[in-house]
């Protein structure tokens, strides 16, 4: 039988993640696909709603960071899986045989970078796609219907910017 920091070694390498939005009608939602296959891809559905907000997120980051003064774990528990968050290790619970482990390390390594994208995607800087949150404040229209005066606005701003 593999030991414990074997399988941490082999999940750490093999937990993979990346970013996607889904559209769904004019709604633009941020995912965190996690891991190559199983039971890696049952990860992700510990990160959408709560967790697809920077808010939350960091939330569960400050409890990491606490846990390693306190030495106290927690669980986050979201859509079918149960996430266990000890001071060394992280064990990963749920419709999936056997549960797997990561370092606790490296899953504050994907939520940080979970949260970096989404403070990115809340403050609309990835090109062409405008937040739910945001929609009734922006607006998308062909440019025929632009002022010209517009145009040369945000030409001389981009200059500026340089």
């Amino acid at each position: 039988m593999e030991s414990l920091e074997k399988k941490i070694e082999l999940s750490d390498q093999w937990l993979t993640y990346y970013y996607s939005i889904n559209i769904r009608g004019s709604r633009f939602t941020p995912y965190l696909r996690v891991g190559v296959g199983e039971p890696y891809n049952y990860l992700e559905y510990a990160f959408v709603i709560p967790n697809n907000k920077s808010g939350a997120v960091k939330e569960i980051i400050t409890k990491i960071d606490l846990l390693e003064c306190t030495g106290e774990s927690f669980v986050m528990a979201n859509n079918d899986i149960q996430i266990e968050v000890f001071s060394d290790i992280v064990k990963y619970i749920g419709n999936f045989e056997g549960g797997f482990y990561s370092s606790t390390e490296y899953f504050k390594k994907l939520l940080r970078d979970w949260y970096e994208f989404l403070l990115k995607y809340e403050s609309c800087q990835i090109p062409g796609i405008i937040p739910s949150s945001k929609l009734d404040t922006w607006s998308c229209v062909p440019n025929e219907y632009v002022r010209p005066e517009y145009w040369d606005l945000l030409k001389q701003q981009q200059e500026d910017a340089k």
